[in-house]
């Protein structure tokens, strides 16, 4: 249950939590363009890329900052827990080792860490909620904790054995794809269709 108003959804947590996670998909988008592109088109990527992933770390400082200064609860797991506190030291590490990939050139390695950074800042935030899955600013009664939030055990079987099915497909599936569009693309001065 949410208590305010619609401007009270655009505080400055949420607008840096936003701007850093649209920022963190540019970065990737930029860092998979540089890998699969040669020529003008890869530099203009490998140079947007070098840019967003220090304004990337720079947020991340802010935003796990805030996390864990200005907001009200948020370390409640992290006080019982300790060994949590390692979810935001690797996301700022995979911060750290994306922009220094980016700056040595190498795209691959700083695309993942990037896409690492991305899950322990999720992570991150997921560890301060458990076992909410919708935390009520409210009363904690009102809130949503996963154990309400899953199915009964015969819908959760049906899903675990169509998982068992289909997801190994989808993975054969997307490795076949990942063989057969493996190499680069190369500026051509005129395209054949």
């Amino acid at each position: 249950m949410y208590e305010g108003t619609l401007l009270g959804l655009f505080g400055p947590y949420a607008l840096i939590g936003g701007v850093l996670f649209v920022l963190m998909s540019v970065t990737s988008g930029a860092l998979w363009i540089n890998i699969k592109t040669e020529g003008a088109i890869s530099t203009k990527a490998g140079d947007l890329a070098k840019k967003s992933t220090l304004i990337v770390l720079v947020l991340a400082l802010v935003y796990l900052a805030y996390s864990f200064v200005g907001i009200e609860g948020f370390t409640g797991n992290y006080s019982v827990m300790p060994a949590l506190y390692l979810l935001p030291v690797l996301a700022i590490v995979a911060a750290v080792l994306s922009v220094f990939f980016t700056k040595k050139g190498r795209g691959f390695p700083a695309f993942c860490s990037n896409l690492l950074a991305f899950l322990f800042i999720v992570q991150s935030g997921l560890a301060s909620i458990y076992p909410y899955m919708l935390k009520s600013s409210v009363s904690p009664e009102y809130g949503i904790d996963i154990f309400e939030a899953a199915s009964s055990h015969l819908t959760l079987s049906i899903m675990l054995g169509g998982a068992l099915v289909f997801v190994p497909i989808v993975i054969i599936y997307q490795l076949w794809v990942y063989t057969l569009f493996k190499e680069k693309i190369k500026e051509t001065e005129q395209v054949d269709y």
